[in-house]
């Protein structure tokens, strides 16, 4: 396929993309950022497009391909909240104990 039959057809499908990402993120940033990285794939492996015919399951083929890794690397990054009242170390486990009854 011709690169600039492909830029269009990929222009032209970007709003359904948006909206394909608008409804598995929990933002429009993450939307956004997940389109854009879709977009990104497509304009980058066009040129394995054997048939032309093909040309919107190879898009949607590639843009579950990249959510489906954008999910695994956004399970990888956790983060956890600290507390104020957090030991800084300092102090041993055992006489932390024995100051907090609670425990």
């Amino acid at each position: 396929m011709e690169r600039e039959i492909s830029d269009r057809l990929i222009a032209d499908a970007a709003k359904t993309i948006f909206s394909y990402c608008r409804s598995r993120t929990n933002s429009k940033e993450e939307a956004e950022d997940l389109s854009q990285d879709i977009i990104l794939e497509l304009l980058r492996t066009r040129e394995n497009l054997r048939d032309d015919k093909a040309f919107y399951g190879f898009i949607w083929a590639v843009a579950g391909n990249v959510y489906k890794s954008w999910c695994k690397k956004r399970k990888k990054i956790n983060a956890y909240a600290l507390f104020e009242n957090m030991p800084d170390g300092s102090i041993p486990f055992s006489e932390l104990l024995e100051k907090e009854s609670d425990l």
